[in-house]
């Protein structure tokens, strides 16, 4: 099994939150993503939704 660093960036602005969220939600067919699906396909950590929830409330 190869070891892989994922390097997490820090101050990620709104819009980017939700663009790869976007992504994801588009890439998986679906309106919704589970933290799971996102810890596997998204660019950012799930905390990082979870610290922000204000900033993706409601998103669509």
């Amino acid at each position: 099994m190869k070891f892989e660093l994922k390097l997490r960036k820090r101050n990620i602005p709104k819009e980017e939150l939700l663009a790869d969220l976007k992504r994801v939600a588009e890439l998986i067919k679906q309106e919704t993503v589970t933290a799971a699906i996102y810890a596997e396909e998204g660019q950012f950590g799930v905390n990082t939704f979870l610290e922000n929830l204000v900033l993706v409330r409601g998103v669509k």
